[in-house]
């Protein structure tokens, strides 16, 4: 099996998906901005703090007036962040099986063009 920094990834990458611990999400999106320009990526990740859960209840190191995602477009204006996969588990995201019904993810995303090209991307993810 062949290995590739995030960087070589992300130069030849038509689509990425961000896929990393919250915490390490804004180095490695201002490690690859420049690779990333113009291209859409997935953003799969949750700001879940380092801080054990309090009463069952995760801590976020962001606050209510910005989102992770929002920090991350901060760092990279140039590249088309879409957010899916982040609000359901691990569980039925290979071959989803929910009683013979195909289930749909939400996203969300900032120009419809993104939407519709994570919509003709998200089939690969569920076929």
């Amino acid at each position: 099996m062949e290995t590739a920094s995030f960087e070589q990834c992300a130069r030849i990458a038509d689509l990425a998906v961000l896929c990393v611990k919250g915490t390490a999400a804004e180095k490695v999106v201002g490690q690859v901005k420049a690779e990333l320009s113009d291209k859409t990526v997935i953003d799969a990740t949750n700001p879940i703090a380092d801080a054990p859960p309090q009463n069952g209840v995760l801590k976020y190191f962001t606050s209510l007036d910005e989102s992770l995602m929002e920090r991350l477009q901060k760092i990279a204006p140039d590249v088309h962040f879409v957010k899916s996969f982040n609000s359901i588990g691990s569980g039925p995201m290979d071959n989803p099986d929910f009683g013979g019904t195909r289930p749909t993810m939400f996203f969300m995303d900032k120009t419809e063009y993104d939407e519709y090209y994570l919509r003709l991307r998200l089939q690969f993810f569920s076929d």
